[in-house]
């Protein structure tokens, strides 16, 4: 963790001369990602700390840090940027490496502007809704029609290039959630053509895989269970560990599940 410091300053700091070495100590941090923790950088002529109010300060990116007048940096997203530090008499200036770093996994909605062209046709919707979705259709005369067409299997291709795993669809929403290690991810999103806009609808820690690991409670060789992933926590607030012990796993069983609790979205 890092704190603001605070060097002493004096209104007699002597003007620098034209000769004199334009420093910022340190040269280079690395700061975490956060909204209340910042680091001040001092710029030096020399031997001598420069007092904040003749320097300007700039930021390569504020994507990634933010600098404000009396030169602290605050860590916005993971990545690498620089400070720089100009002194306003215009005799000298300095850069700082900035790495920030973020532990966190992320999830972005994309909203498609189209749903690209389809492998499937509506003429034959055995091939991607199940038995029970065309008979339900038939039921309550609900027409087959374009928007049950899936997304188009090369906008999912090209999304998930950029690094990024999808774990979700929705092709009446025209949306994909993609999940990523990186915040500043999202920007690559937003350049692809076939996307709209995208927005962060989830932030939670990265685990490593061996915190993963899951033990059954008679298991004595100590091997895992399964890689529940993150979901583990849940899980294991319910007990449901249990249950996928004894053989209870879901199979065969349709769940409907109605959930508000998403970032962004507006009701």
């Amino acid at each position: 963790m890092f704190t603001s410091l605070f060097p002493a300053c004096s209104d007699d700091t002597p003007e620098p001369e034209v000769e004199s070495v334009v420093t910022i100590d340190p040269s280079s941090i690395t700061i975490p990602k956060s909204t209340f923790i910042g680091y001040r950088l001092t710029l030096k002529v020399g031997d001598v700390d420069w007092r904040a109010a003749e320097v300007d300060w700039s930021t390569g990116d504020e994507r990634i840090a933010t600098v404000d007048k009396a030169g602290i940096v605050t860590g916005v997203a993971a990545g690498e940027t620089e400070i720089t530090g100009t002194l306003r008499n215009g005799k000298g200036a300095a850069k700082c490496k900035v790495v920030v770093s973020d532990d966190n996994n992320y999830k972005f909605r994309l909203t498609l502007r189209d749903k690209g062209t389809s492998s499937f046709s509506i003429n034959k919707p055995e091939e991607f809704l199940s038995p029970k979705a065309i008979e339900r259709r038939k039921k309550r005369n609900i027409p087959i029609d374009n928007s049950d067409l899936s997304i188009s299997a090369y906008y999912i291709k090209k999304t998930e290039e950029l690094g990024g795993v999808v774990v979700a669809q929705s092709k009446w929403l025209n949306t994909v959630t993609v999940h990523v290690t990186q915040e500043l991810m999202m920007y690559k999103y937003k350049e692809l053509p076939f996307v709209a806009d995208a927005v962060v609808v989830w932030q939670g820690k990265r685990y490593d895989e061996a915190s993963l690991k899951v033990k059954t409670q008679s298991d004595e060789a100590d091997e895992p269970l399964s890689e529940y992933g993150t979901a583990w926590v849940n899980i294991n607030m319910n007990n449901g560990q249990i249950l996928h012990e004894k053989g209870f796993k879901g199979a065969g069983i349709d769940t409907a599940v109605i959930d508000g609790g998403f970032i962004n979205i507006k009701t």
